[in-house]
């Protein structure tokens, strides 16, 4: 069965404080969108450029290797090919799958209970096009 492990009480703690952690990572992303609209106010698209492009400057790249030429199609779904045709990794993509739509899930509604609680408009809670 899958919930065996849990069985044993070591891991069953440690199971539950990544739950306990993965929420407050999830919490902590809202509150600091939330914290930089209140410091920034109308500027806060600025800031989180600012601070995105700060982070990509930081990234350095390994040098690609030579590889042997390989026509277009098997180039692109290669990757693709490989983790499908594995067993584990399809059951890590379903995982991955269920986790981002939770995830998007609890964003939604986190935005709609904010401007439900605050009493904001539809138009104030939706992203507005630049300009």
């Amino acid at each position: 069965m899958m919930l065996s492990p849990l069985r044993n009480r070591s891991f069953a703690i440690l199971f539950a404080a990544q739950v306990i952690a993965l929420l407050g990572t999830g919490l902590m992303t809202v509150a600091l969108g939330l914290l930089a609209h209140d410091l920034a106010g109308a500027r806060v698209g600025v800031v989180g450029f600012l601070g995105s492009a700060a982070l990509v400057l930081t990234v350095t790249l390994a040098a690609p290797s030579p590889a042997t030429r390989r026509p277009f199609v098997q180039r692109l779904t290669r990757g693709m090919r490989i983790y499908l045709a594995t067993p584990r990794l399809r059951g890590l993509l379903a995982l991955n799958l269920t986790a981002a739509a939770a995830g998007a899930f609890v964003i939604v509604n986190t935005v709609v209970l904010v401007r439900e609680v605050h009493g904001g408009a539809d138009a104030a809670a939706s992203p507005r096009p630049a300009g």
